[in-house]
């Protein structure tokens, strides 16, 4: 029985992981254009890790060169986030990242440390893309407040193939020969099941209910 069991369990996983190679290789066939080497990324999981509900995550990345960090969330229902740079950013550190050195990215304009960003409780494979260029990015989005999570949600576009758009031709827009690098870190989001009270509370107005 006990055998049974283990071999259910890596049965499970096995499925687990080939959905999961799916996901992310029809999401990096999307975001391949954004791919330079340059700069690296890594989850305080790791990439190709699971978030689960009330988690958050912490991003580390490094550049080879001094350059300006753009971040943004590809989510698996095909909405893409600009998380980062965050208003008021810009005005408190308007030198751009050390090449070479680790850097934490901070959700708040204190910039007191490495911040815990939300996971949108969107289920699925999602995907970090981390672009570092030499001039800033000009990223245009809408501003969605979260009554869930208690936060604002920086929405580029609906789809990926149309924020990959949008990236490319903000880097197109930068002066001629300028230096830009971009990576990719996967992760998944395990959603629980909503419950009737979940579903029956009423928004305050100004508020959605962001997935």
């Amino acid at each position: 029985m006990l055998r049974r069991w283990k071999l259910l369990s890596l049965l499970v996983a096995a499925i687990g992981a080939v959905a999961f190679a799916a996901a992310a290789g029809e999401l990096a066939v999307a975001l391949e254009p954004l791919i330079r080497p340059g700069v690296s990324a890594e989850l305080d999981k790791g990439c190709e890790s699971e978030y689960a509900v009330d988690e958050r995550y912490t991003l580390a990345v490094q550049t080879d060169r001094a350059a300006y960090l753009t971040v943004f969330l590809f989510l698996s229902d095909g909405r893409t986030l600009l998380e980062f740079p965050f208003r008021g950013y810009t005005e408190r550190r308007p030198a751009p990242l050390e090449a070479g050195a680790d850097y934490e990215v901070p959700t708040d304009w204190l910039i007191t440390g490495p911040g815990r960003f939300f996971i949108p409780r969107t289920p699925g494979v999602s995907a970090i893309v981390a672009i570092a260029s030499e001039e800033r990015l000009a990223i245009s989005y809408s501003t969605t407040r979260c009554w869930e999570q208690g936060v604002s949600q920086w929405l580029i576009t609906l789809s990926h193939a149309e924020a990959v758009d949008v990236i490319l031709t903000a880097l197109a827009a930068l002066p001629e020969g300028s230096w830009w690098a971009g990576t990719v870190c996967f992760f998944t989001f395990v959603a629980l099941e909503p419950s009737e009270e979940d579903e029956e509370s009423e928004l305050p107005s100004g508020f959605f209910q962001c997935p």
